[in-house]
């Protein structure tokens, strides 16, 4: 096999080569999963708001993809609100949804987030824990919802602003993740 990278050993293949140099480490591999299910612990144990706790959260990103890059992943969490059924709903919502899930972190961990994005289509929360960045994304269980993949195509359709279906991915993870299950981890309670 002919060398292609720098760093590469003579002979290697580009997925010993990947898993040597590129891949988290099995230490990081292990702190990412041990701070995922502390944090999606705390997520589940504790509702926030009036009406909103979490029906499931789903890694996504590069982690629940299984492309993370050593020394630069980050902790994308879907967070799937039970109390909202549509993405109007997470709409009309999302400051309080977000406020009281920020006032909760605060109040029960001592975190406040380093950047929270609040506008027309985008919400999430992005904080330091334990030394690693984890990005919050409220999201509805679109595919509950719609009740099939056709169902959600038929509800996006008559979205009037395309820029709402740039912004839906976190909404859409359920439904892909649902198909690969080897490349997303799930953790629900009802």
């Amino acid at each position: 096999m002919a060398k292609v990278f720098k760093d590469q050993h003579p002979g290697e293949s580009l997925d010993m080569f990947s898993e040597r140099k590129v891949s988290p480490t099995e230490s990081e591999t292990k702190k990412f999963g041990e701070q995922i299910d502390k944090f999606v612990s705390f997520l589940h144990d504790n509702t926030f708001g009036r009406d909103f706790s979490v029906k499931e959260v789903r890694k996504c990103g590069s982690l629940g993809k299984g492309t993370a890059v050593r020394g630069r992943a980050d902790i994308d969490l879907v967070v799937i609100i039970n109390g909202l059924n549509s993405v109007e709903d997470l709409k009309a919502n999302r400051v309080q949804l977000l406020e009281s899930l920020k006032q909760k972190l605060k109040n029960s961990l001592g975190i406040e987030p380093e950047n929270l994005k609040v506008n027309k289509y985008m919400y999430s929360l992005t904080y330091k824990w334990n030394g690693i960045e984890v990005d919050i994304l409220p999201a509805v269980d679109i595919l509950s919802a719609c009740g099939s993949p056709s169902g959600i195509y038929e509800a996006m359709k008559k979205w009037k602003n395309p820029r709402m279906l740039l912004s839906s991915s976190q909404h859409l993870c359920r439904l892909f993740s649902s198909t690969s299950s080897r490349k997303s981890r799930s953790m629900s309670r009802r």
